[in-house]
């Protein structure tokens, strides 16, 4: 059964007429340098519906992302920064190594997470394959940190 206004549960809710907020995402995330990008708004307006379908809405590969990390930080949230740097290490491992396998050597070893992710990125951004040097980290809920 499909359910187009879902917004909790397993499955990513279907985005419904919101074309303009995804072209602008997609022409500020295929800038060469796209540091950082924030959507903010009420909640239930359909933030999260956009960001988790960020993957299916966008040619991530062709902008020169390795991969896309979703992460909701408010289930559950980080109880310390020691606790949010380690379940950030494990969301971008889980998702970076099916795109780059070559990177599995610094997830493999005796590093701390930081280190690990670090020494992983650092290598991704000097890479030959201009394709994929980068990664989109999506966080969201990121109030729920910061409260």
């Amino acid at each position: 059964m499909c359910e187009p206004y879902r917004v909790l549960g397993p499955s990513k809710s279907h985005l419904l007429g919101r074309e303009s907020e995804v072209g602008t995402i997609r022409e500020s995330l295929a800038k060469e340098v796209a540091h950082s990008l924030m959507l903010v708004g009420p909640k239930f307006i359909g933030k999260s519906v956009i960001l988790q379908n960020l993957d299916d809405l966008l040619d991530l590969p062709e902008m020169g992302y390795a991969t896309h990390v979703y992460w909701n930080l408010a289930h559950p949230t980080p109880k310390s920064d020691e606790d949010f740097r380690q379940k950030l290490y494990d969301q971008v491992r889980r998702q970076l190594l099916p795109a780059r396998p070559e990177l599995k050597d610094w997830f493999d070893g005796d590093l701390k997470p930081f280190e690990a992710l670090d020494g992983a990125l650092e290598e991704l951004g000097e890479s030959q394959d201009h394709s994929g040097r980068r990664i989109l980290l999506v966080m969201d809920s990121f109030d729920e940190v910061l409260s």
